[in-house]
């Protein structure tokens, strides 16, 4: 069996690790980082962006809301 050691429980962190198993079903997957949920800023900063037309230049702002 293969086994992967994923640095980073973040909002990259964990989206490398779904991709990792959606193309790998078999592949045994270890997550590691120094603190999870909430204690990290990735926890809010992930669920809280939301682009606006400073991202999104040429899109009218009541499409982005």
């Amino acid at each position: 069996m293969t086994r992967v050691g994923l640095v980073g429980a973040g909002v990259i962190g964990l989206s490398t690790a779904l991709c990792i198993k959606l193309q790998h079903p078999n592949i045994h997957l270890t997550i590691l980082a120094e603190r999870f949920l909430d204690a990290t800023t990735s926890d809010g900063a992930g669920g809280l962006f939301r682009p606006d037309d400073r991202f999104v230049p040429g899109v009218e702002k009541n499409v982005l809301k």
